[in-house]
């Protein structure tokens, strides 16, 4: 897992600024918790082609 970047004063918890960061994770760096079957989510070719408007409901 390798740091992106960090989002300076990001949230305003508890009276004071957050920051966030943010992640990346290679996916053969991935172990899924609890046996979960990740190769559905991973699958490209399921993807929208480009350019086409996702529908939300």
């Amino acid at each position: 897992m390798t740091e992106d970047g960090r989002i300076r004063d990001h949230v305003f918890v508890r009276g004071t600024w957050r920051d966030s960061i943010t992640y990346s994770i290679l996916e053969h760096e991935w172990t899924p918790i609890g046996g979960l079957d990740t190769t559905s989510a991973l699958d490209r070719s399921t993807a929208p082609p480009s350019g086409e408007a996702v529908r939300r409901r």
